[in-house]
């Protein structure tokens, strides 16, 4: 008998537009049924809806999905890519570099490319500094003075989260002496 009532309650989804009643025999078991008995001391149960989190319907063609809060995707639209490697090829690590107007060309690879259509961009962090914006994976940086330099290439997203980063290189500006 005491199984009864936890088996019975494992029923209640399944009977969930029927109603449910509920007493205490005299022997003091609680018993649970769909059907009411010819009791004076019957209750109905007041069942709440069950939680269900609908599962990821799969892709259709263009139909709207309920997940997503309605909003339809579109068939042509890509997930933004998912980077592997970004690298400076230029200036190399420890590389010095001649540059008496104080110009250098920063160069990268991205792989896979840059996820434009994604929001995605290019960010330079130079000794701290950062330039922003880019959409490729080259820039030129200017009026560096003489000395050491630390670079570093990252990905962002369209709210400035880092998606990848580069290794940080140090480079050297040499400039000719004024003397």
């Amino acid at each position: 008998m005491k199984i009864l009532a936890p088996l019975s309650l494992m029923l209640v989804p399944l009977c969930a537009d029927a109603a449910i009643y509920r007493w205490v025999d005299s022997d003091g078991v609680l018993h649970f049924s769909d059907q009411k008995p010819n009791r004076p001391d019957v209750e109905e149960v007041e069942v709440k809806p069950a939680n269900v989190v609908p599962t990821d319907p799969a892709p259709s063609s263009g139909a709207a999905n309920p997940v997503a809060g309605g909003a339809a995707k579109s068939p042509s639209a890509k997930a933004p890519p998912r980077y592997r490697s970004l690298q400076i090829v230029s200036p190399g690590n420890d590389e010095a570099v001649r540059a008496n107007d104080g110009v250098v060309n920063v160069r990268c690879t991205l792989q896979p490319a840059l996820g434009v259509a994604a929001g995605h961009e290019i960010r330079v962090v130079i000794d701290g500094r950062q330039i922003t914006g880019l959409k490729s994976c080259g820039t030129t940086l200017t009026q560096l003075i003489r000395g050491t330099h630390a670079i570093q290439v990252q990905v962002v997203d369209s709210l400035g989260k880092v998606l990848i980063s580069s290794p940080t290189h140090s480079f050297h500006v040499l400039k000719t002496s004024r003397l």
